[in-house]
């Protein structure tokens, strides 16, 4: 069965969730291939680093000026290359989110949800009456797909997202060797690893949290860039040698990143599936996470693999590593457990599985949806516009929002 991803080769985010998903589904029976518009995917198809992502997706040409005619052209791209289905994931090119309300219903429509921020859940809803399946990253997101959005609760189901094993092979016996070198007095070795952002990660408390261990034997690794990053130096200066900054690391060097340190820290606010969870729990780098319901305390158990505090609670997340150190073993029994509780969950072929289940089950009984809608009467819902509110809402406060939404 040939299924379209509706993506483009992009070096994060959306494009590692189809390439995961696609070498884990692939032994299922299911070859998913991304399919996106030239105009949206032209810098990937000029680029050398791309040149290997080539074989597995297709460029539909279209006017990039008329959406009807992109509609129209991706139709007949679809119908004419036997495609079973489509699988699409908000926020994305809005032509193609529309498409599943015109599509002949014959064709499976699989929407698979990251994250229900404020934006995303307003693009999910006009999709609810023309999809046959709605997967959520997350029981989380699940839940917010059919309380938010509306969705039947039988056509959703919870599915997190997973990554290959291959590139982790070997790492905890790289994390005794370099512990052992150290002695078991060696310092803990912090690592916050991701987008320098304030509103949705929390990277500003970095700073108080390394006051707060200002006794504890620990050194912190900053690694990643964003918007944040000058100030967040600024904030951490003062506490000198034991912070160090990494810059941007690639994608294959974050496997010897992550057991080249005992903890991962994550401070965020908000989160929809965070791979660095799931990369961390696989180097076995133990996590010690804001709790986000149905989200980070769906993949973490607090004590076992793992370590959970309230969102911008520093005392308790102070606490949180305290105890990794006060116990000497501690550190090794939380580092099995998160790389014993990936190959359990979160791996590539893990969520393959997960997937092709929901497909092959829509396929053989495809719930009822909605009659599609007439080509000539092509319009955008006006949900896919940005709304008054979405362009005069600060950021800050649209991140505060959702975090009060739990």
């Amino acid at each position: 069965m040939r299924i379209a991803f509706l993506a483009h080769p992009l070096p994060y985010g959306l494009y590692t969730v189809y390439k995961n998903l696609r070498d884990g589904i692939a032994p299922q029976g299911i070859e998913l291939r991304w399919t996106a518009f030239a105009h949206h995917a032209v810098d990937a198809v000029a680029s050398p680093e791309w040149a290997g992502e080539m074989a597995y997706g297709e460029v539909v040409e279209a006017d990039p000026n008329d959406g009807a005619r992109q509609a129209a052209a991706m139709v007949r791209h679809l119908e004419s290359s036997g495609y079973a289905g489509i699988c699409l994931s908000p926020p994305y090119e809005r032509v193609q989110m529309n498409l599943p309300r015109y599509l002949d219903r014959r064709m499976l429509r699989i929407l698979t949800v990251q994250s229900m921020a404020l934006g995303v859940s307003r693009l999910t809803s006009p999709l609810r009456d023309y999809v046959h399946a709605a997967v959520g990253a997350s029981p989380r997101v699940q839940e917010d797909l059919i309380g938010r959005a509306g969705y039947r609760p039988a056509i959703v189901s919870a599915i997190p997202n997973g990554i290959a094993p291959e590139p982790f092979a070997g790492v905890m016996d790289r994390r005794a060797q370099r512990r052992s070198a150290g002695g078991t007095g060696s310092a803990l070795k912090l690592l916050y690893l991701g987008r320098i952002e304030e509103n949705q990660k929390g990277v500003f408390w970095l700073a108080p949290l390394m006051q707060r261990l200002h006794d504890v034997d620990c050194t912190l690794t900053v690694a990643g860039d964003g918007p944040d990053l000058p100030e967040l130096k600024r904030r951490l200066a003062p506490i000198g040698a034991r912070v160090m900054f990494a810059g941007v690391v690639a994608p294959s060097a974050v496997p010897a990143l992550l057991a080249d340190h005992d903890v991962l820290l994550l401070l965020s606010r908000s989160e929809g599936m965070p791979n660095v969870l799931i990369e961390a729990m696989a180097a076995g780098c133990v996590p010690v996470s804001s709790r986000i319901r149905g989200l980070t305390d769906f993949m973490i158990t607090h004590g076992s693999n793992g370590m959970l505090f309230p969102v911008g609670d520093m005392p308790a997340a102070a606490a949180a590593v305290r105890e990794i150190v006060a116990v000497p073993e501690r550190l090794s029994q939380l580092s099995t457990g998160a790389r014993a509780d990936f190959l359990a969950r979160f791996t590539a072929a893990e969520m393959g599985r997960a997937y092709a289940a929901v497909i092959h089950r829509v396929a053989a009984a495809p719930p009822p949806i909605a009659d599609p809608l007439p080509m000539s009467q092509w319009a955008m819902p006006s949900a896919f516009k940005p709304s008054l509110a979405h362009r005069l809402i600060p950021r800050k406060l649209k991140n505060r929002i959702q975090q009060w939404l739990g």
